[in-house]
């Protein structure tokens, strides 16, 4: 007969943080933002620590009378047979309240490592009964426990007085320069939209040949050159163009003449030179061709538990794919497109797809596009939070001696914030993309 092995759990902590409660339930909030009544192992404590949430929530009294008949009227089964009793013993347990942050967190790393055991024993039996694709088997594993890794209470229910607290510091750390958006390398951008945050999912749409991946190199480039740690999803184009072309955007050196061998001793110099910069950089590439969402959700969970990413680029969406079967391509990318917006969500960092927009229709007066241009699907423009769209406007022909050809208008659309363009300049030699609006070094740049 197999030996019986008992789930892991801490009996002792569970009654410390009940105990702890129970003898004053100002304690509440120290572990509200850490466990909820499910990360309990004994089905008593569980309905325990429900009925204690449940009056601090209703702002009642909370005491060894008022839970007892909180659970009766719940009809809590395991506190209501000789749950008096029961509580009485919780209280007089604990001696203090100072630990229970400290018994909180063994109770819920207990809990983790229950739920670790569960996605292990359904992936032994999904990879024994092979009903699904093996990528999918192992991304799926992979996803959960790269999201267990990084488990937090942050989508639990809070008081509207514990999150006005945080958003008055948050206000402060905004005014005091000590907390900001994270920089796109584009000073007009981030005066536009704050800089990148915790969650963002951003679009950064354009028509073929337009310039979308030298873009998120350049916003690469100037986020590297802030320490941040980054990750590079390509599946269009290799690693190893794509830090030569970092390279010589960095080196400031002709990307063509790097690639058809004609580069000067100067220009290796500075490709040195850019080498030794590059080589300095939190920046983690992966280039797999048609790369399946699944894939790419567990990979980003191993680069945000191991390299602690701060944001990631995915090049570009509409070549992702799944072997999941839909109705239509349409169904396809709206799945995709969920699957990469939970992921921002789950990892609470910005994630930046480039995607492809329709071209210009071959009749009528050009417009400038928008989010309803995005290629594929609606959803695009329906779960991003941002979204970029880089556009060359037609020159008027009065205009076609003094208009600059090298100017590029970036359209952007926000869910949290006003909508607004600027303009770039693009020197494609070097696939370097400037802000005219650039303040000078002794300006006062808040990012």
């Amino acid at each position: 007969m197999a030996e019986y092995l008992e789930p892991p759990n801490s009996l002792e902590a569970e009654q410390g943080v009940l105990g702890a409660l129970l003898r004053n339930a100002s304690c509440y909030g120290n572990v509200t933002g850490i466990i909820n009544h499910f990360d309990f192992y004994h089905p008593r404590h569980q309905e325990i620590y429900r009925a204690i949430q449940n009056l601090v929530e209703a702002g009642k009294p909370v005491d060894i009378i008022t839970v007892f008949h909180e659970s009766e009227i719940c009809n809590h089964k395991y506190v209501s047979d000789n749950g008096r009793t029961y509580l009485v013993d919780l209280m007089e347990s604990v001696a203090s309240v100072a630990n229970v942050e400290s018994y909180a967190q063994v109770v819920l790393d207990k809990s983790i490592l229950r739920r670790a055991i569960a996605v292990a024993n359904e992936l032994v039996r999904s990879c024994y009964s092979m009903e699904i694709p093996t990528e999918e088997i192992i991304g799926s594993a992979a996803q959960d426990f790269g999201m267990m890794l990084a488990s937090s209470s942050d989508h639990k229910p809070v008081k509207v007085s514990a999150v006005l607290q945080e958003l008055m510091i948050e206000i402060d750390d905004f005014q005091t320069k000590r907390k900001v958006g994270i920089t796109t390398g584009f000073h007009s951008f981030d005066e536009l939209t704050g800089g990148l945050h915790s969650g963002d999912f951003v679009v950064l749409g354009g028509r073929p040949k337009f310039g979308k991946t030298s873009k998120s190199l350049n916003m690469v480039i100037g986020q590297a050159k802030h320490g941040l740690s980054i990750g590079y999803f390509s599946a269009e184009t290799d690693r190893h163009h794509l830090i030569a072309r970092l390279q010589c955007t960095v080196a400031e050196v002709n990307y063509m003449k790097w690639k058809m061998g004609r580069l000067s001793a100067e220009d290796l110099g500075l490709l040195t030179t850019a080498m030794a910069i590059i080589s300095e950089w939190k920046l983690h590439i992966i280039d797999i061709p048609q790369i399946e969402i699944q894939l790419l959700v567990s990979q980003a969970a191993l680069l945000k538990s191991q390299h602690n990413i701060d944001v990631l680029y995915v090049d570009y969406g509409q070549l992702l794919t799944t072997r999941r079967e839909f109705r239509d391509l349409r169904a396809q990318m709206d799945y995709i497109i969920r699957q990469l917006k939970r992921l921002a969500q789950k990892l609470q960092i910005p994630i930046v797809v480039l995607v492809q927009i329709n071209r210009e229709p071959s009749k009528g007066r050009p417009r400038p596009p928008s989010p309803v241009d995005f290629k594929e699907s609606g959803a695009w423009e329906e779960h991003s939070d941002i979204q970029v769209i880089l556009w060359k406007p037609p020159r008027p022909k009065k205009d076609m001696m003094f208009a600059d050809d090298n100017m590029i208008e970036a359209l952007v659309w926000q869910r949290n914030g006003p909508s607004g363009k600027f303009k770039l300049a693009f020197e494609p030699e070097i696939t370097k993309f400037t802000d005219p609006d650039e303040p000078s070094e002794q300006e006062e740049v808040p990012f």
